[in-house]
């Protein structure tokens, strides 16, 4: 391939991807929300505002671009705000050739046929915040939401849940798991991270050791259940995680390739919350994403981040974290150092799967006919890749 396809190949496939928080406010008061750092007041992006964040992509040659829509609860922007915004990505698609990927994050509380025709249309993928059979611990109007998941599986859009674990939950995680393979819901296990609401609960906090031991628990069992329906996320990301294997949905890969826009119309690195220090600007004083990489804060922040990475580096686990993620390490207040809680946790899980699942490797490397005794999905995963 000559250089100059390669430069064609390399601005065709240039990928960004915007977080567009469109309001601070929720119609939920969950009692582990890291949001209330922030507080819920009732501002709303300005929908020019969400175009213009786009805008800026475009002025810098991206071509596709995946948005992420929060909150506080997103869909409180209202459904005619989304249309408007999915319009404009409509015409971006005609006249520039933009290729757009969008994902919602919601509580579910608001989904109705409405939404559901226009998730549809554009082939939204969705996170919905459910715990399963313990969703009243943490969560409101458990039913309500259970029964628009229930919809959405009827009209066969593309969502999985997200499942928050605590200290009254993880020694049950087995049960967990059968709960959401019984009602064939997709699903990926969150630990509680104790920041903003959760502070005020700290009997909710997870002991390292027993997450673990729970988490590997579970994980063994579905290794092993012939009867999973399911894609369990969690599960499915770390089988990859063996000695000195990087592991790359893990480690903070958003540096210099997501951006966030609040409903103020303020940018931030992402959609997690951030103290002012991490504000960069208004979208108004930029004129490109280049800009907001380059400027003074953008670069503290990634400078900040390396000095980090050189601390981590040593680590036996290093190539499976490559550090972490920056907002979980912020949402603990442990941003420029290790070992933080979730570090420690991290670190725990991590030499516990390499020993585990170096161990299973090798036993069907070593005898094909063990894949009859394993989970259909995860057969199908060690398949390509131990047998050979």
């Amino acid at each position: 391939m000559t250089t100059n396809s390669l430069m064609i190949k390399e601005k065709q496939f240039k990928k960004i991807a915007i977080t567009i928080k469109t309001t601070n406010a929720c119609n939920m008061r969950c009692k582990h929300c890291y949001h209330a750092l922030v507080g819920y007041d009732n501002i709303f992006l300005d929908i020019e505002k969400a175009k213009q964040i786009i805008d800026l992509a475009i002025a810098d040659g991206y071509t596709i671009i995946d948005v992420l829509y929060m909150g506080g609860e997103p869909t409180l922007w209202g459904l005619d705000n989304f249309i408007s915004f999915l319009k404009y990505q409509d015409f971006l698609k005609k006249t520039k050739s933009i290729i757009f990927k969008n994902t919602l994050q919601t509580n579910g509380l608001l989904l109705d046929d409405n939404w559901y025709s226009i998730l549809r249309e554009y082939n939204f993928n969705l996170g919905i915040s459910f715990d399963g059979d313990h969703n009243n611990i943490l969560r409101e109007k458990s039913e309500v939401v259970l029964s628009n998941i229930n919809n959405l599986k009827k009209n066969q859009l593309n969502f999985r849940l997200l499942c928050v674990e605590t200290s009254k939950t993880i020694d049950n995680l087995v049960d967990t798991y059968k709960w959401f393979n019984a009602h064939g819901l997709d699903f990926k296990i969150l630990p509680l991270f104790i920041s903003g609401e959760a502070s005020k609960h700290l009997e909710l906090e997870l002991d390292p050791d027993k997450y673990v031991d729970n988490f590997m628990k579970a994980y063994k069992f579905w290794i092993y259940d012939l009867n999973c329906n399911i894609d369990v996320s969690t599960f499915r990301e770390v089988l990859s995680l063996r000695e000195q294997t990087i592991c790359n949905h893990r480690g903070a890969t958003c540096v210099n390739n997501r951006i966030s826009i609040s409903p103020t119309g303020d940018i931030y690195p992402c959609g997690r919350p951030y103290t002012d220090d991490f504000n960069l600007g208004h979208i108004n004083s930029f004129a490109s994403i280049s800009e907001i990489f380059n400027s003074v804060k953008y670069k503290r922040l990634v400078e900040i981040y390396n000095q980090r990475l050189k601390k981590c580096s040593g680590c036996e686990v290093f190539s499976s974290c490559l550090g972490g993620c920056i907002s979980d390490a912020i949402l603990e207040g442990y941003y420029s150092e290790p070992n933080n809680p979730y570090c420690i946790r991290t670190k725990k899980m991590i030499l516990a799967l390499y020993d585990f699942n170096k161990n299973l490797y090798e036993k069907i490397s070593n005898d094909e006919k063990l894949l009859d005794y394993i989970n259909p999905r995860v057969a199908k995963i060690l398949k390509h890749v131990c047998i050979k």
